[in-house]
């Protein structure tokens, strides 16, 4: 089993069926900087260490791990999201959403928000009485004889 190093943010756990493994990973970020917070310990058939992270990145920490620094950094250069008192209701209905709105404008957005988490806007946004309407769908064109894909 190869190494695993998880980014928790303010630490890197380590875990293998080795310990040499977790000695050699422990003593190439101890080179760059950082901090031992637990020493290599068997747990079960495992062993795990808990470190800071280094101070200078490597290129292979950029390429072959998730960081929690970049998630955060992703998440925040997001356009914004609709306020939550827009006056907009999204109601669900199967696989539909329908968006009513005091204006059309403000149902554009919620659907434009909408667009980003997978729906598709279906037909036009309408006005029914006082309220604008429009109708959002998952966008799934498979049917029941295909098989599921990722």
């Amino acid at each position: 089993m190869a190494l695993k190093v998880l980014d928790a943010g303010s630490c890197l756990m380590l875990s293998s069926e080795s310990r040499r493994d977790i000695d050699g990973a422990l003593a190439k970020y101890l080179g760059r900087g950082a901090k031992v917070l637990a020493p290599a310990e068997a747990v079960g058939s495992h062993w795990t260490a808990v470190c800071t992270p280094p101070l200078r990145s490597a290129e292979a920490d950029i390429t072959d791990r998730l960081k929690l620094s970049d998630l955060r950094q992703r998440a925040s250069d997001r356009r914004g999201e609709p306020a939550l008192d827009d006056g907009c209701r999204v109601t669900a209905l199967g696989s539909k959403r329908i968006v009513t709105g005091p204006s059309k404008r403000q149902v554009l957005l919620r659907l434009e928000y909408l667009a980003r988490l997978g729906y598709r806007h279906v037909g036009e946004i309408v006005q029914s009485d006082s309220k604008w309407v429009a109708l959002a769908d998952t966008g799934s064109r498979i049917s029941a004889s295909e098989p599921y894909r990722w």
